[in-house]
């Protein structure tokens, strides 16, 4: 018979891109690597959108040399697990001495900016940085996905119900820069187009998650533009979100909102005044989970910022 082989296609940037390269006969296995996710019926996918903790722990620890299973654990969590950011990091603690993961990790919260700008091959000789990498996929984005990309750079990395968008389209508009208001199709085309590219994620409920690395490579991006997003996205949120949050058809909506409103919240970006409306907000969200130890703590925090 045939001799086998494997052709590798790595960071292909659409299927039509890389159709002149396929095999037209003989007995070729194609493996292909993309951040593009909308493939014809005839290509087997199999997602990766992070490593999971072990894995992840795992491959800082071979890469780098090193024993700290611990700080190794912090190191991955911090990079939420994105196995590009966790080669680079392994690569930069291997390349020191007398240097470990403890010690990454102070550097990285000083310097989070440098690092995911920073080029370090590791194992696989990887040549972009995290920034670069991420960067060269949004400039693909139509406008409307890269605003709704620069306002949730400011949520949570966690579940974002897409019907904020779709009821804060005003915002949206303004961060666009055009006067013409967006309609719920315009909208959802965005939100598809940043899960066609891997940039955001598709989460039960009509909901987009948004990986942390991506959020902190758009905020470092917008450089003095960072305070007038944050405030657009934090106003479109309160717009939003359904009022009053202790009613009863909206408090299990609220509910899902928790982590997004702290974001917010803990953003000095923000504004005292919408801050103090969303601690606001999470005091009543807390008092009917009867979550009172919370309730208190976002209590004092609206005090301390009405002061």
């Amino acid at each position: 018979g045939s001799e086998q082989s494997l052709l590798i296609i790595d960071n292909a940037e659409d299927e039509e891109s890389i159709l002149p390269w396929i095999p037209k006969a003989g007995d070729c296995h194609v493996l292909i690597t993309s951040r593009f996710t909308t493939w014809s019926k005839e290509v087997a996918k199999h997602e990766v959108w992070v490593l999971d903790p072990r894995s992840a722990k795992e491959l800082l620890l071979k890469v780098s040399g090193r024993g700290e299973g611990e700080a190794a654990d912090e190191v991955a969590e911090k990079l939420q697990y994105l196995p590009l950011a966790l080669e680079q990091a392994a690569a930069y603690v291997a390349e020191q001495t007398g240097f470990g993961f403890q010690d990454y990790l102070l550097l990285y919260r000083a310097n989070e900016k440098a690092f995911l700008d920073r080029k370090a091959q590791g194992a696989t000789n990887y040549p972009d940085s995290v920034y670069l990498t991420w960067r060269t996929t949004v400039d693909k984005l139509p406008d409307g996905a890269r605003a709704m990309l620069r306002l949730h750079a400011f949520f949570a990395a966690t579940p974002f119900p897409v019907s904020l968008y779709i009821a804060g389209t005003a915002k949206l508009a303004e961060e666009i820069g055009t006067d013409a208001v967006p309609d719920e199709l315009a909208v959802r085309e965005w939100k598809s187009s940043l899960l066609r590219y891997s940039m955001a994620r598709a989460e039960p409920e009509d909901c987009i998650s948004v990986h942390a690395l991506v959020q902190a490579v758009e905020r470092h991006t917008m450089g003095a533009r960072a305070s007038e997003v944050a405030r657009r996205a934090a106003e479109m949120y309160c717009t939003a979100t359904p009022k009053p949050s202790w009613e009863l058809g909206s408090r299990t909506f609220w509910a899902g909102l928790v982590s997004h409103s702290r974001a917010l919240a803990a953003c000095e970006f923000v504004g005292d005044d919408l801050r103090v409306s969303l601690y606001g907000e999470l005091v009543h969200v807390f008092r009917f989970a009867a979550n009172y130890s919370e309730g208190v703590d976002a209590a004092r925090r609206t005090l301390e910022l009405c002061d």
